[in-house]
């Protein structure tokens, strides 16, 4: 099942999906967009899978509020300088 996360303007929206049925399940984002928002029928991007295990932090990352606690639950990862991204390590 597909749901609307939100929905940032008449022609672009984030979606959510679900997906219980494997044993990597996770959860696939996807950008729904339209040229105009007089078009009934949404165009899906290609998206992206996150696993529920990363999700988990994604949503206690999120939700710190204090530096030292964001700290510790972004060590495990490291960051890439030339890109300034972060991976697992």
């Amino acid at each position: 099942m597909k749901f609307v996360l939100c929905q940032n303007s008449n022609t672009q929206r984030v979606s959510v999906q679900y997906d219980q049925g494997t044993e990597n399940s996770g959860v696939l984002l996807s950008k729904d967009w339209k040229k105009s928002a007089k078009d009934e029928d949404w165009n899906v991007g290609k998206g992206m899978t996150i696993p529920k295990d990363h999700l988990i932090n994604l949503g206690k990352i999120l939700e710190t509020q204090e530096q030292q606690q964001l700290d510790n639950l972004l060590k495990p990862y490291e960051v890439l300088e030339k890109e300034g991204t972060a991976v697992e390590r």
